[in-house]
This record gives C-alpha cells, structure tokens and sequence, in this order.
C-alpha cells in the first residue's frame, strides 16, 4: 500500500510540475479572480466553474470557490469545495485549515 501511495505522489507531482493551463483557462482564473476581488461573487463563481470543466484537479480553485460560498454564507457549499480540494491534495490539510483561519478572521 505504501508504495503504491508513493507512486501516486510522484504522478500527482509530476502533474502538477509538467501542466501548463490553457490561455482560455487561464483567461477564466484572472476573470474570476477579478469577479471575485469586486465581490461579484455569482460571476466569480460561474467563471471558477468553467476552469473546472477544462480542469478538475484545479486544488486552488476548488480553494477558491470555497472562500467564496464562506463569504456568501453558503458554509455547506464551502465544505464540498473543501473536500474536493483535498482529494486532489490530501498532503495538503494543513494549508487548507491556514487558509480556512484566515477566512473566518477576515470575515468577523
């Protein structure tokens, strides 16, 4: 199980090292991204989600996406958006609960 686990790591980080997003993907991150920043947050959200149909291993806007449903409230939304970030990433909870402290300092 263990090596079977190590190999997976080194595909994922091979992915992750090796994939170069599309111009139109990276056209819709800075769009949402934008969107998002203005607090346009159904746009953000409708352009986050177009990334990914193109790609759904995305960890950072699964992340994003998830900030977005914290700041509209949407907390179950958030959760799922969390969740999928973290079966793309799993080594990374800790960034993920960092970055869900900074959410909720930032949004009280």
């Amino acid at each position: 199980m263990d090596r079977l686990k190590k190999i997976s790591s080194i595909i994922s980080d091979a992915r992750k090292k090796f994939y170069r997003p599309s111009a139109k993907e990276n056209n819709l991150i800075d769009r949402g991204k934008h969107f998002h920043k203005i607090e346009m947050y159904t746009w953000a959200l409708e352009s986050f989600d177009k990334v990914l149909l193109i790609n759904p291993n995305n960890f950072d806007i699964w992340c994003e996406k998830a900030t977005i449903h914290i700041k509209k409230q949407d907390y179950q939304k958030a959760v799922e958006s969390f969740d999928n970030a973290l079966k793309i990433e799993p080594e990374n909870q800790e960034i993920l609960l960092t970055h869900l402290e900074e959410i909720v300092r930032t949004t009280d």
